[in-house]
């Protein structure tokens, strides 16, 4: 039997400060839409067909993520939709054309994952505005760090500018984790450090893995769009290690033969409440029946 995820249990609207933290997001998201369509959106008429391909490729990402799990054997439910292939791709057209066709197919993909799946209402505005942020954030590392590029203009690659897409790629992750940690926290409780480094180790190793590969797609944008498709087979392996991971994960945390919890799984899940409690004041207790 599956469990409704907890993310899409909507909060009393009594849970203010959760409301409010969403209203800001979401405004602040509306501006850096509104800024990458001052900028880049103009040109989107102008785009080669390869940027459409890579838009499919964004949409197939979103519909097949990858869930991870936490050393408490939980199932994420602080780190978005979990490991999403598109991150390959939005990140090359952020580095190649630039925030607005980022945005724009990043959102493409979004909703045509999250309606299908009648997520809450709330879950797929706030995940248009922790993308847009958190590629925004990345933009500002590649437009302080490049000198030479222009707004709707694809970005030349070349090894001067590789040290600006790794820090690009770091200032993506961080807001990233940031975002969802904070409205996890308000969601569910719990303490903010406890939700950021949720499973991060597993959040670094393959967001990190998927982020690499994107100057490998400006690469294969600057040469040729039919290199594009060799890039599923690599990320075809990062989804697949990434399964292998949470089965062993799994195994690790449940007994083999019934499939229920075993004594390391109860003991790390006492460990994080404990840590919970202390950082949060309150109280924690165990009950047998």
């Amino acid at each position: 039997m599956t469990t409704a995820d907890p993310r899409d249990l909507t909060p009393s609207w009594r849970e203010w400060r959760f409301w409010l933290f969403v209203c800001l997001a979401a405004l602040a998201a509306l501006a850096v839409i509104r800024y990458g369509a001052a900028t880049d959106i103009g040109s989107l008429g102008k785009l080669p067909p390869s940027f459409w391909v890579i838009a499919a490729m964004v949409v197939i990402g979103e519909l097949w993520p990858v869930a991870a799990m936490a050393t408490d054997g939980r199932r994420p439910t602080a780190q978005g939709n979990g490991l999403v292939a598109s991150t390959t791709f939005v990140f090359a057209v952020l580095i190649f054309w630039g925030l607005g066709a980022a945005i724009v197919i990043q959102i493409i993909g979004i909703m045509l994952a999250d309606l299908p799946r009648r997520r809450a209402i709330y879950r797929t505005i706030f995940n248009i505005s922790q993308y847009s942020l958190s590629w925004a954030a990345a933009h500002v590392v590649l437009t302080v760090m490049v000198a030479d590029r222009h707004p709707g203009s694809p970005l030349d690659l070349h090894p001067r500018v590789l040290p600006a897409i790794v820090l690009a790629a770091v200032a993506y992750f961080l807001a990233n984790d940031l975002l969802v940690s904070i409205m996890a926290k308000l969601h569910m409780g719990g303490t903010l450090r406890s939700h950021f480094f949720y499973a991060f180790g597993y959040h670094l190793f393959s967001e990190g893995a998927l982020l690499a590969l994107a100057p490998i797609v400006v690469i294969a944008l600057q040469q040729s769009p039919w290199y594009l498709p060799l890039l599923l087979v690599a990320l075809i392996a990062v989804q697949q290690n990434a399964r292998v991971s949470n089965r062993h994960q799994r195994l690790a945390l449940h007994d083999e033969l019934t499939g229920l919890a075993n004594r390391k799984l109860l003991y790390n899940s006492a460990v994080q409440a404990l840590s919970d409690a202390r950082e949060t004041g309150r109280s924690v207790g165990v009950a047998f029946p």
